[in-house]
């Protein structure tokens, strides 16, 4: 597995790492201020232009336990849909 290293796409911290996962439309972010989230590559885009949403969502994943993460994603079938969240958790 190969880390990415990027800016937080929702608090903008810089030392922020991810993995590519299926085949590139979602990454695995592990963020020193948000800690772990997931994110499609439509719901990253989209999110750009909206600060109160990311903001909302850094929060949300600060809040989850440590095998708890957010999977943030938006229903592209649906025109104007905004981004969501919903909580996740790993076994390991």
């Amino acid at each position: 597995m190969e880390y990415f290293v990027s800016s937080c796409p929702l608090c903008g911290h810089h030392d922020a790492k991810y993995l590519i996962e299926d085949h590139g439309m979602r990454r695995d972010y592990l963020c020193p201020n948000c800690k772990r989230f997931v994110i499609t590559e439509p719901a990253e885009r989209q999110l750009k232009g909206l600060p109160n949403l990311r903001r909302q969502f850094a929060e949300e994943s600060k809040a989850l336990g440590a095998l708890e993460f957010l999977h943030i994603t938006v229903d592209t079938l649906t025109p104007g849909a905004l981004p969501v969240s919903v909580k996740g958790s790993r076994s390991n």
